[in-house]
């Protein structure tokens, strides 16, 4: 059997995506999950399941939230219709109209591609206004964590493995596949960008295909077990306690990016500090566990992996390394006057900067934008160029406004779980304003996720069904669309 032409990916990728649409229709609140599990996951079956379909595998993950969101959104069963989730639903809905015009920009020459970019900075934002609805109650949000925390040690042990393995070994594919598309699409080699110089390490990605994904996920999983460690409720304490933290803090140090150990920094620093102002409930002390919970990473990193330490150092410790972070985060302001330059008022078109609608206008044999975009590394300055200077406002305004909606979250939140995940959201979001969001897929999908869970406090019936509870208690959650469902934050 030779090996598969371009139609006949197209067929068997057809074909699958409409039983993968069907299924998860059918069974939408079952679907996200196997959504979330899918973006864990796709890096590996991109590398070493299926590398020669790698572009339908980048789209796996949104093929079962396509079922999802259709049964949600366009039928929704009666209990949904009553219940009512607080999200900023009209800020939301604003900025993706601006963002929706930049598709008709005649500059893109590709209906594909403009469809892409609008995924790129759509498509996961419906998960926030629906996972509220797969939850019982907080006991369950945070037993359900748990489980996504505990995945973290099969992650970070297989990127454990990448880095105590050669960079040539088959567990490295991305350190010796350096003509890749991401660094190859303006032409610019990536020698050495995977690997720790000199060492004999690679820079691991675990289970996804790039290292900007393993960095989202490490701070996000960093976030949460700090989150959950402040509950009576969390499963797996002393795994989370002695195996995921310190795992997590030294893949990222494994993971030779700055981004990854700066952003997880600045989250432990900030949920620490946290726990000593945010009051804790039943026999959990939140400060007591966070502390502990950071003892036991540094031990274990500092006797246990000393060698990550020492290959990071090499890679960042030097003076012109550092010089670089410098100019990377400060070089912003300088590159948006470039990017006005490259996109005027209006942009070059959604999407026009991101690698990923390279490769789906050479699958369908479309050619480059009709004005290609300059070479940018600032995502700033690249959402600047594709969407012009309205739609770069939108977006931001977008960002901020979420940010002030976390801020508040944090003091309106019932409990002392959600104040902390609250905190970590709040974190996440500000150190994103600097590292890749929207060209990061995997910290979009998470973010959305994350926010999505901090909104179950603020659930409410509509005001018909609101008007028929006495005053006082019109401004309390109302009950969740699950058989046997109770309160939002509250014990059944």
């Amino acid at each position: 059997m030779g090996p598969l032409t371009k139609e006949h990916i197209l067929i068997f990728g057809a074909a699958g995506a409409a039983a993968i649409f069907l299924w998860s229709f059918v069974n939408w609140r079952l679907s996200i999950k196997v959504a979330v599990i899918a973006a864990l996951l796709e890096g590996a079956i991109r590398k070493w399941g299926l590398p020669q379909a790698q572009e339908i595998v980048y789209f796996l993950k949104d093929i079962f939230l396509a079922g999802a969101y259709a049964r949600f959104f366009l039928f929704p069963e009666p209990e949904i219709r009553r219940v009512k989730v607080n999200g900023p639903t009209l800020l939301v809905t604003l900025v993706g109209a601006i963002v929706f015009l930049s598709a008709l920009n005649p500059n893109i020459g590709s209906i594909p591609a403009a469809i892409l970019g609008l995924k790129i900075y759509l498509f996961y934002i419906p998960m926030a206004f629906m996972m509220p609805f797969l939850f019982k109650d907080e006991k369950d949000v945070v037993r359900q964590l748990s489980w996504f925390a505990l995945l973290a040690l099969p992650i970070c042990l297989l990127g454990t493995l990448q880095f105590f393995s050669s960079r040539f070994s088959l567990l490295n594919v991305y350190a010796h596949e350096a003509g890749n598309l991401e660094n190859t699409v303006y032409g610019v080699q990536a020698q050495n960008v995977a690997s720790f110089g000199l060492a004999d390490h690679a820079r691991i990605t675990g289970t996804f295909s790039f290292i900007s994904g393993m960095v989202a996920y490490l701070v996000t999983v960093t976030g949460i077990t700090l989150s959950i460690l402040t509950s009576p409720a969390v499963r797996f304490r002393v795994i989370l306690l002695a195996g995921v933290l310190p795992l997590t803090v030294a893949n990222s140090l494994m993971s030779g990016s700055r981004a990854a150990v700066l952003g997880q920094g600045i989250v432990i620093l900030v949920m620490f500090c946290a726990s000593f102002f945010i009051k804790s409930s039943g026999k959990s002390k939140g400060s007591i566990a966070v502390t502990i919970a950071l003892g036991i990473a540094l031990i274990a990193v500092r006797f246990l992996f000393q060698d990550a330490t020492a290959a990071y150092q090499q890679r960042t410790g030097s003076a012109e390394a550092n010089q670089e972070m410098f100019d990377r985060i400060f070089q912003t302001a300088t590159a948006l006057e470039s990017g006005f330059e490259a996109g005027g008022w209006t942009g070059l078109g959604i999407g026009v900067t991101h690698p990923a609608t390279y490769a789906v206008r050479s699958f369908f044999g479309h050619s480059p934008p009709h004005t290609p975009p300059p070479p940018m590394e600032s995502e700033p300055t690249q959402i600047l160029i594709e969407l012009g200077v309205v739609g770069f406002l939108a977006w931001y305004a977008l960002r901020l406004g979420l940010i002030y909606l976390t801020f508040q979250n944090i003091g309106r939140s019932p409990s002392p779980f959600f104040k902390n995940l609250n905190v970590f959201l709040l974190t996440f979001q500000i150190v994103h304003l600097q590292l890749q969001f929207m060209l990061n897929h995997t910290a979009q999908f998470l973010f959305w996720a994350m926010y999505g869970i901090t909104l179950i406090p603020f659930c409410t019936t509509f005001a018909a069904h609101r008007s028929r509870r006495p005053a006082d208690q019109r401004s309390t959650p109302a009950p969740l669309p699950h058989p046997q469902r109770a309160l939002p934050g509250t014990s059944k």
